[in-house]
């Protein structure tokens, strides 16, 4: 009985054993290195492919990891592949009606990674033709934002076989492939022939130019791919001969610079209440002839005091004698109008609560006056700690100054027991709105400071002024603070906008030369820094972008590639040739 017992068991554990779903063993050593691919049918490179299944064994089992997001197929095939596990394998479906003569590449990417550890095998492709031959032409290059150098990574780059300029906007590319993380692209196996070269950063995934917010890239000539894939030709741009291209070819990879267009169409981007009294307005560019027409006020009443930030797009508008809980009005730039908005200023206040619930207030509290908040003029001023010597006192407003007495204004120094007034003359750089108090004055290293100025000096368009302020600082000192001298060699072919950055690319200081020479920063604290330059071209002194159907590539910026470490109390010399 006990034998037959046993034989059922050992019958029941097979059936078990046998119908189990086979998975990837478990322990053993970590694993380190990426899959290694053992044996593919048909074979990579194969020549002459007429099969709808490629089947590719690697050394361990392996798994898929975002793989619509990084397999691409150059050129595009009828159906795009189907892509499967099973252990070991990855099995591609491959849709038949194929193009004849035809090198085709499957790019994974790093999509296929071991099942235990996630290691990659980096930028994987399988290759076939469906002539007699594999096509061995290539380019290469690096693709990067044109503003600040980062890799454009994800970005396709493509090919085109027609050279008309609207081709991105209206076909999909012949060949195409993506940006890796460090912003490098590389084209393999490609056709001898003309091609036009453009790049995409594409927002909805179909290959195609037709989102305004969508960055690009281009070359201005159309390029000849060389069997070395830093190596090109630069080709007219015409139908002619392909074969008989007379320059030499450039031995180097190609720079593609991405960038976003200008916006054409005005629209209003973002709309919101910033306090009871003050709202803001951001456009999609800078506007030309701005409208704000109240729809729920008086025709004649003035309502509001408008600041544009310093890019022309951003508005900034105070509210006057609006009394109205809603503010609803038109937007209009350049005589069209853009939309009509609808500020809450005021929320109503609830219902009484029930009778029940309320409280009897007593007979002095109903004949007691409530006290009337006085509202006080907001401002910020660096008057405070250990202020640089160098530098000059500065108040922010919070609302624009309508009237002010600058004579009243006193910076005090104390030497011992003895306190002198120093001479300065206050000045606001926007005498507009007067919301930026620059207070000059020549300050000593180490020393004792104050700055005194009783109530009522300044007054904000709401009539609003301050009590007395009186701020004690002592000074910093020479040592504390680092130098560096840039030497700058270039062109000089346009003004160049130079700019020193912390390592967040904050600009600290911004010089424009219009020659090679050397610019000296005598106060730089403590730190990391980069320097970057603009080719201003057209001379308004910012950074332009690019427009592709005028060929107009985007003002080109240029870095030192290290950060450069300024300590204090040491001088940096620093040679930059922009070639």
């Amino acid at each position: 009985m006990l034998q037959r017992k046993n034989i059922i068991a050992f019958i029941v554990a097979l059936i078990t054993v046998s119908c189990a779903t086979v998975v990837p063993p478990n322990g053993g050593p970590i694993d380190t290195t990426p899959p290694v691919p053992q044996n593919m049918k048909p074979e990579n490179y194969s020549k002459n492919f007429s099969k709808t299944k490629a089947v590719i064994e690697f050394d361990e089992f392996v798994v898929l990891d975002k793989l619509t997001q990084q397999m691409v197929v150059s050129p595009e095939m009828p159906e795009k592949p189907k892509v499967s596990i099973r252990g070991k394998k990855v099995i591609i479906s491959i849709p038949d009606s194929l193009s004849e003569n035809t090198t085709y590449t499957i790019f994974f990417g790093n999509a296929i990674i071991n099942y235990k550890e996630n290691i990659p095998i980096a930028n994987f492709e399988y290759v076939f033709s469906t002539g007699d031959q594999v096509d061995s032409m290539m380019i290469e290059g690096v693709a990067v934002k044109a503003f600040d150098h980062k890799p454009a990574e994800g970005s396709f780059v493509m090919l085109y076989k027609e050279y008309d300029d609207s081709i991105p906007y209206l076909k999909k590319p012949y060949y195409i492939t993506k940006v890796n993380p460090n912003g490098h692209f590389r084209l393999n196996n490609l056709s001898a022939g003309k091609y036009k070269l453009f790049a995409l950063q594409d927002m909805n995934s179909n290959y195609l130019f037709d989102q305004p917010t969508e960055e690009i890239a281009f070359m201005d000539s159309l390029i000849v791919p060389h069997p070395n894939p830093q190596s090109y030709y630069i080709a007219p741009r015409d139908s002619g001969d392909t074969s008989a291209i007379e320059s030499p070819p450039v031995f180097e990879p190609i720079d593609l610079f991405f960038f976003e267009e200008a916006i054409k169409k005005q629209s209003i981007m973002e709309s919101k209440l910033l306090k009871s009294y003050k709202f803001q307005i951001v456009f999609s560019k800078p506007v030309k002839s701005l409208e704000l027409k109240a729809l729920n006020l008086k025709k004649d009443t003035i309502w509001h005091f408008d600041r544009m930030g310093v890019k022309g797009d951003t508005l900034v508008s105070w509210l006057t004698g609006v009394r109205q809980d809603t503010l609803i009005m038109e937007v209009s730039d350049n005589s069209e109008i853009l939309d009509t908005l609808r500020f809450i200023l005021h929320k109503r206040k609830k219902t009484a609560a029930p009778l029940f619930k309320r409280k009897k207030k007593k007979k002095e509290e109903l004949t007691k006056p409530k006290p009337k908040k006085v509202v006080k003029l907001a401002y910020k001023n660096n008057a405070h700690g250990g202020f640089p010597f160098h530098s000059n006192i500065v108040f922010d407003f919070q609302v624009p100054i309508i009237k002010w007495d600058p004579t009243k204004i006193k910076i005090l120094r104390q030497r011992d027991t003895i306190v002198d007034t120093l001479d300065t003359k206050p000045y606001f750089t926007d005498t507009e709105h007067q919301m930026h108090l620059v207070i000059p004055t020549k300050f000593g290293e180490y020393k004792k400071y104050g700055i005194f100025i009783p109530d009522s000096v300044f007054f904000d368009i709401y009539g609003h002024s301050h009590d007395t302020i009186s701020n004690m600082f002592i000074t910093t000192e020479m040592r504390e603070y680092g130098a560096m001298q840039l030497e700058i060699t270039y062109p000089e072919e346009s003004p160049l906008i130079v700019q020193v950055l912390d390592e967040k690319d904050k600009v600290l200081y911004q010089e424009i030369i219009t020659k090679s020479g050397t610019i000296k920063y005598p106060y730089l604290q403590p730190g990391n820094y980069r320097i970057k330059a603009i080719a201003d071209v057209n001379n308004n002194g910012q950074w332009d972008t690019g427009n592709y159907l005028q060929m107009l590539q985007p003002e080109k910026t240029y870095f030192i590639n290290d950060l450069i470490n300024v300590r204090a109390n040491w001088d940096v010399d620093q040679i930059w040739i922009i070639e």
